[in-house]
């Protein structure tokens, strides 16, 4: 008679089967940090039509500046951008224009290098403009009134998004600086909402 040969068991069997199925949750838990991580299209997250009184004419939204892309490149930065433009008449040759940019990056890091670019590159307190209170809106921010020009400009990084916000007097419409402060809060609490 022949003796029947047992089985061995693999060698390592169950523990292999542990660390392939850890390996495989941490590949999905890094490929969601990754999408979670990833810039959202900052078309989605710009002020629409419906934020604007209904005569603003015309509400305009499409990708940043080509300059603007040249010059985020420049300095090294990650990120993706669209802009919109509103002009809100107020009778004949009378208007109120407001401006506004979103930038969306990868990371916290990426969006405070493009905030202390936009900072010194945009909003130096030079020329007759001045400081400008406003609530918080971000996690860092800097808004400017600029007296000369009835106009006021506000920039703001709220995680890994850079916004800025300007708006203007145009033709023969005068805007004070309450009203320039007033007009950018407004304007600035619908943005905010916007990114949630």
């Amino acid at each position: 008679m022949v003796p029947r040969m047992r089985r061995r068991p693999a060698r390592g069997g169950k523990l292999q089967t542990v660390t392939c199925v850890l390996g495989a949750l941490a590949a999905a838990a890094a490929a969601s940090a990754l999408a979670a991580n990833a810039p959202r299209s900052p078309l989605a997250i710009v002020l629409r039509p419906s934020d604007f009184p209904a005569k603003a004419d015309p509400v305009d939204a499409g990708p940043m500046p080509a300059s603007f892309a040249r010059k985020l490149r420049g300095i090294h930065a990650v990120g993706r951008g669209a802009q919109y433009f509103a002009s809100i008449p107020f009778g004949p040759e009378r208007s109120q224009t407001v401006y506004g940019l979103v930038v969306t990056t990868p990371s916290v890091a990426e969006a405070r290098k493009v905030f202390a670019w936009q900072k010194r590159t945009e909003m130096r307190a030079t020329g007759g403009a001045s400081s400008l209170r406003v609530p918080r809106f971000g996690d860092e921010q800097v808004a400017l009134a600029r007296s000369a020009s009835d106009s006021g400009s506000l920039l703001v990084r709220r995680a890994t998004v850079v916004w800025r916000l300007e708006v203007a007097a145009d033709g023969e419409l005068s805007l004070s600086p309450s009203r320039v402060r007033d007009e950018l809060e407004k304007y600035a609490a619908k943005q905010r909402a916007k990114l949630g």
